[in-house]
């Protein structure tokens, strides 16, 4: 759905931080060039790697968009994807790290998981406290 004269955020092309888990761009190839596959598609040669990269194929998912773009659900070192290969079930994602460190002040999705700003008080006006 298109809305007219409405601004819409467009977040950089670029990872704010060492490994990307806040990056939500549109990246969609691999360092080395590959298609990157669907969050969607069934991939049963990703279920069987749950054990070694400590996550759930069912938690990832549901937790990002099924587009096929490049994202890191923390686990790994930088933001990746899965790519239709006999060999290889998927590959690390080339996203420079941003020039510009000043996040966007706003959430880009519904969840806000990709949220980085330096907001520090509720909606209600109290304090954050600190998450160490």
């Amino acid at each position: 759905r298109i809305e007219i004269g409405v601004e819409r955020h467009v977040y950089p092309e670029c990872r704010l931080s060492e490994k990307g888990i806040e990056y939500v761009g549109s990246k969609n190839e691999t360092e080395n060039g590959k298609s990157c596959q669907r969050w969607d598609v069934d991939a049963p040669r990703l279920r069987e790697l749950t054990y070694p990269y400590q996550f759930s194929f069912y938690d990832l998912t549901r937790s990002i968009s099924p587009e096929n773009h490049c994202r890191n659900t923390g686990q790994l070192d930088r933001p990746w994807c899965m790519i239709s290969d006999l060999n290889t079930v998927w590959e690390y994602c080339d996203i420079p790290v941003c020039e510009n460190q000043d996040p966007p002040e706003c959430k880009l999705s519904p969840s806000g998981n990709e949220y980085v700003g330096k907001l520090n008080v509720t909606i209600s006006g109290y304090p954050c406290k600190p998450w160490l």
